[in-house]
């Protein structure tokens, strides 16, 4: 989409929509990293969603952007700008294993006599170098957003286990001094993410199976319902550090198995 050269880029505010893809930027791993784009579903993109009272029901993509606050309702604070793609690049290149790992979100913004400009949104990363440790998420520019805006705001996703988790957040706009968690989370990258309130009633999000053909790079679809108590961009970055955790411990245990034989 463009390119990731390491050049530095001015804050910005993420303009990202409720309803995007996520798919990998290529099909290789390095230190069980890998960098991910993330970009506008087409109109044949179907993603199908389960309700917390077990009822299946199949939509259409692009039927929902139209539903659920689509890029048109992301962006009415700026007008000025519309949103064309992002990037979520890794510290693949220079991690090790005593390293935490991080993720830089550059969006891709095209203003309104058409120029593009490149933002960094925002910042994620783990403390330690540990399984599920976790992940801070921290967004630039917040002082020119509303205390509201949940874009202001900072996050804490944390793993129980490999198949469940948890969304925090802290909006020091509105006073907040602490994280209190607002989403439950239920699912695997591999198998498809649901986001929930802590309840376990309201449905905030959904991320798809991703798709396995060999060109398909894993792509997903993403739809972040109007409920929802985070930014859009959250689930993109639980998916990135689930595939990491999830990839780190089967090379791990890939490699305790070569030592013994």
């Amino acid at each position: 989409m463009f390119a990731s050269e390491d050049f530095p880029l001015n804050p910005g505010i993420s303009l990202i929509p409720k309803d995007y893809k996520l798919r990998f930027s290529s099909r290789f791993l390095i230190n069980n990293l890998s960098d991910y784009i993330i970009e506008q579903p087409t109109s044949v993109d179907f993603v199908q969603q389960k309700n917390p009272e077990n009822q299946t029901e199949v939509k259409n993509y692009s039927d929902e952007m139209n539903e659920n606050h689509s890029q048109k309702t992301v962006t009415t604070r700026n007008p000025d700008k519309t949103w064309v793609g992002a990037e979520m690049i890794s510290n693949r290149m220079t991690w090790s294993s005593w390293v935490s790992a991080k993720y830089q979100i550059r969006e891709k913004h095209n203003d309104t006599t058409g120029n593009e400009t490149y933002f960094l949104t925002a910042n994620a990363s783990t403390k330690f170098w540990t399984y599920y440790s976790t992940v801070f998420v921290d967004f630039t520019s917040t002082d020119q957003l509303e205390a509201d805006d949940f874009r202001a705001c900072r996050y804490q996703l944390v793993w129980r286990w490999i198949a469940s988790g948890s969304i925090s957040r802290q909006c020091p706009n509105l006073g907040e001094t602490s994280f209190q968690q607002v989403s439950f989370v239920s699912g695997t990258g591999l198998f498809g993410l649901d986001f929930f309130d802590v309840s376990g009633t309201v449905k905030f999000a959904v991320v798809s199976r991703p798709d396995f053909s060999w060109d398909g790079l894993q792509s997903r679809q993403i739809v972040v319902y109007p409920e929802a108590s985070f930014s859009p961009l959250i689930p993109s970055i639980y998916t990135a550090f689930n595939n990491y955790y999830y990839s780190k411990k089967s090379s791990y245990r890939n490699r305790k198995i070569q030592n013994k034989s």
